[in-house]
């Protein structure tokens, strides 16, 4: 019985970390992204 609970609890956990984690991920690499191209512009125009 706490097996299957726990097991559960883990599968609950898990489905509502997972979308936060890829959300987490998409807007890290988005910030990346934009700060790079930013930075490139801005050093073209620099240069």
């Amino acid at each position: 019985m706490l097996k299957k609970s726990s097991r559960i609890t883990i599968y609950c956990i898990l489905k509502v970390t997972q979308p936060i984690t890829l959300t987490y991920t998409l807007i890290t690499t988005l910030t990346y992204t934009l700060t790079n191209t930013i930075l490139k512009t801005r050093l073209n125009k620099t240069i």
